[in-house]
């Protein structure tokens, strides 16, 4: 009996050793993958030449920082980023990437504008200072230098308008109360009903917050965060892959009916609430290289990279275009069409812009600002 036990020990022993040596090499090849998957990342930016050779080193360092941005469970939201400083990117402890403002410090004479977006607010290609926000902010400081204006960033990658609204409630519970609300939106919307969307783009952000959601205790969130679970869903993955379909088969019709309502009565909730507060709301439909006349080489093949992507996109923009209660709100903005008579590249993919495009999408936000100011005062 002594000797079963024996036994029993040192297969137990052998066995955990084992696991441990498979979770450290498991960790090398993930953080190999990851490495790999990073430097495709670079490698495509820098192909868009939508950079010059000196900005090569911020390239590197911009996605190395965007690749250690962790998110944390959000129980409005689903989720929100966590702290980070790097040298490209800094989010502060409410999740916030940082904006550069000339005015640092809110008193009761500040002008405060929010911006809401998905990764395109947030600012992917960009630094800090050349995000959406922060080029808004400089410009409105040229075109207004006696004002004291603050803009805060609240864009995160892979929002929704539908995020984007619950956000902005939480904010207003919070006791702020802005003078201008910024909503960037449109490709999100679209692209969160595909599956292959869910799986590439949100499951990774799940992916680093949906064992705390579930549970506090220590050793589920190992076990759920362990690199051999990690390889153990990857192979579930690879067995029951996900059937390739066109996007506008997948997103058909009544999806993009069921898209364009939704987008639609987030509109109308946050009107209400402006209404009740007092702020002014401008909706953006942002622009996409599938509402680009003028594409280079680069951005047609990023345009043509998804199979009936432009599809689903021409009709989307085409029926909101020409939706009666959208085109009577004033605070509707169409401007996606606002790289057309650019020749040079713009978009580093499909959706994302250059700093480049990021300084003519503010340019556009901070003249519609003064004018609303000026036309309150």
């Amino acid at each position: 009996m002594k000797k079963k036990i024996q036994d029993f020990i040192i297969i137990i022993f052998i066995s955990f050793l084992l696991l441990v040596i498979l979770e450290v090499i498991l960790g090398f090849f993930f953080e190999n993958r990851k490495f790999q998957h990073q430097s495709n990342k670079i490698d495509r930016v820098l192909a868009s030449d939508s950079y010059s050779e000196k900005d090569i080193p911020f390239i590197k360092q911009f996605y190395n920082d965007y690749h250690k941005l962790t998110y944390e469970w959000n129980p409005f939201t689903e989720y929100k980023l966590k702290s980070y400083h790097g040298k490209t990117i800094n989010i502060d402890q409410q999740g916030n990437r940082k904006t550069i403002n000339e005015d640092t410090i809110v008193t009761d004479s500040t002008f405060t504008i929010y911006c809401f977006g998905g990764s395109t607010m947030f600012g992917e290609g960009a630094r800090d200072i050349m995000t959406i926000p922060s080029l808004v902010s400089k410009k409105l400081k040229q075109k207004a230098p006696t004002k004291k204006i603050h803009i805060t960033n609240y864009g995160v990658p892979a929002y929704s308008r539908s995020q984007e609204t619950a956000l902005l409630i939480e904010v207003l519970k919070k006791g702020k109360k802005p003078d201008i609300i910024i909503f960037y939106d449109g490709f999100n919307e679209v692209l969160l009903k595909h599956p292959n969307y869910l799986k590439n783009v949100q499951l990774p952000i799940k992916k680093s917050y949906e064992a705390i959601k579930k549970s506090n205790k220590q050793l589920l969130l190992a076990l759920n965060s362990s690199n051999i679970n990690t390889g153990i869903k990857k192979v579930q993955n690879k067995l029951k892959p996900i059937k390739e379909e066109n996007y506008d088969v997948v997103i058909n019709d009544s999806i993009l009916n069921e898209v364009i309502r939704g987008y639609r009565n987030n509109i109308k909730i946050t009107d209400a609430i402006s209404n009740q507060y007092g702020f002014t709301i401008f909706n953006y439909l942002q622009p996409s290289v599938y509402t680009k006349k003028l594409r280079t080489e680069y951005e047609n093949n990023q345009y043509n990279k998804h199979k009936g992507l432009d599809n689903v996109f021409h009709k989307l923009y085409k029926r909101l275009s020409a939706d009666s209660i959208l085109q009577n709100s004033n605070n509707f903005i169409n401007i996606s069409n606002c790289f057309d008579t650019n020749k040079e590249n713009i978009f580093i993919d499909n959706c994302h812009i250059s700093e480049y495009g990021n300084s003519i999408i503010s340019e556009i936000i901070a003249n519609d600002i003064i004018t609303s100011i000026n036309r309150t005062n």
